[in-house]
């Protein structure tokens, strides 16, 4: 990865050079996710984009991972998510497939209160009665909102219902992803 010599390394490609999304990260997962690259694939090099609408900085890359270096980087997400700290701040990792295309998502939800209508994960709730009267009150068309229980905590998990064929995860395990 690094030798420490130069130190650590950043994420300073050209985004415009840079076509294939690895993910998109919460802005404070970024370093993180970067280093979990590095580590399975070392000589290669990242870009940000934009951030997006749910506040979430895509990281791109100049080609897609290799087998190899996708269950790497793969088992380096998995051990994040085990992380005390992650699973104490909620952090989920989705696949969303809808009208807007297919992406990777590695973030912290949105509290029910501060969700001003973007894309993304929004809770924690008290249960799930809480969160069934949230969505209904709260999402409208075209977003739609799926109830989810992840170990203790209830969350919605709001996508776009256009065109959509959405996989949520908040999950630990990631070996099954297709990449």
């Amino acid at each position: 990865m690094d030798d420490g010599a130069s130190g650590p390394r950043e994420v300073t490609g050209d985004p415009d050079a840079f076509v294939h999304e690895l993910l998109r990260a919460e802005a404070g997962l970024v370093e993180t996710v970067a280093q979990l690259f590095w580590i399975a694939a070392p000589h290669r090099s990242l870009a940000r984009g934009r951030t997006d609408e749910a506040g979430l900085v895509p990281i791109l890359t100049d080609a897609p991972l290799t087998d190899r270096e996708r269950d790497t980087f793969a088992n380096g997400l998995d051990a994040l998510l085990r992380e005390a700290d992650a699973r104490a701040r909620g952090v989920y990792l989705r696949d969303v497939r809808d009208g807007r295309g297919s992406r990777r998502e590695l973030g912290v939800p949105v509290p029910p209160e501060a969700w001003r209508g973007a894309i993304t994960m929004v809770g924690p709730f008290p249960d799930a009665h809480s969160a069934d009267a949230w969505r209904t009150r709260a999402i409208a068309p075209p977003l739609v909102g799926d109830t989810i229980t992840h170990e203790t905590r209830v969350y919605v998990d709001v996508f776009s219902g256009e065109g959509h064929d959405h996989v949520a995860r908040a999950v630990v395990d990631t070996s099954d992803d297709p990449g």
